[in-house]
């Protein structure tokens, strides 16, 4: 006998065992305490997963800037050539135990870029390398973070320069005390990949590809706002 369209009583069981037997009112509360016992479990499961909803967010930390750093060297016709960011901004939101919460953006005005040269600045910013009267800006987003077994974190990032996106991994070890913390870091890039140098300076006799960038940061852990 069909109860409701989808809770048939089986044929196989005793008469006296069948729903015929048993009053309108005691088929519901039976079904109603089926329904119960299905849906409980899941309904406890949830109570007792603790919150991670759009609210739950990795502390920001605040660069120091004056003892703080990004600089670079690269091959200017076989000799190395040291250069620096004169200044950068940099948002991070950033948690060792939760890194899929942790975040950080990276921007830096092309008018800081400083190669140790007067004039290879002039060129840095000129239309054949960053371009900086159309691209005044270089930025780098990070993703994702990840660590490894042996302490060494990883920031996965798109570094944007002129029109161009490209992948960058930075390596970076990092020292916690307290609210404040040391990040010392490493990645390559390479300039071709982001059309730097064209024209005459596409020749790597005259300027290498490969760009090696150094950071370090130090940074203070922001108050979290009184509830």
């Amino acid at each position: 006998m069909t109860l409701m369209p989808f809770l048939t009583i089986p044929s196989f069981l005793p008469l006296s065992a069948r729903a015929p037997s048993l009053g309108v009112t005691t088929r519901l509360v039976l079904l109603i305490g089926l329904v119960v016992l299905m849906i409980a479990p899941a309904a406890l499961g949830q109570a007792n997963t603790p919150e991670t909803g759009e609210d739950a967010s990795a502390p920001e930390w605040i660069v120091q800037a004056d003892r703080s750093a990004i600089t670079f060297t690269f091959e200017e016709q076989g000799r190395t050539v040291d250069g620096s960011l004169a200044y950068f901004d940099a948002v991070i939101a950033f948690d060792p135990s939760h890194l899929d919460l942790s975040q950080a953006e990276v921007s830096v005005p092309i008018a800081a870029i400083d190669a140790n040269d007067r004039q290879r600045n002039e060129i840095l910013r000129g239309p054949l390398w960053f371009d900086a009267v159309n691209y005044p800006e270089v930025t780098y987003s990070v993703t994702r973070f990840d660590l490894d077994d042996q302490g060494t974190f990883f920031a996965y990032g798109d570094l944007m320069i002129r029109e161009t996106r490209r992948p960058v991994t930075l390596t970076f070890e990092l020292t916690l005390k307290g609210d404040t913390a040391q990040m010392v870091g490493q990645a390559q890039i390479s300039r071709k990949a982001f059309g730097l140098g064209t024209g005459e300076w596409a020749d790597e006799s005259l300027v290498g590809d490969q760009v090696d960038i150094h950071v370090t940061m130090h940074a203070k852990r922001q108050a979290a706002p009184a509830s």
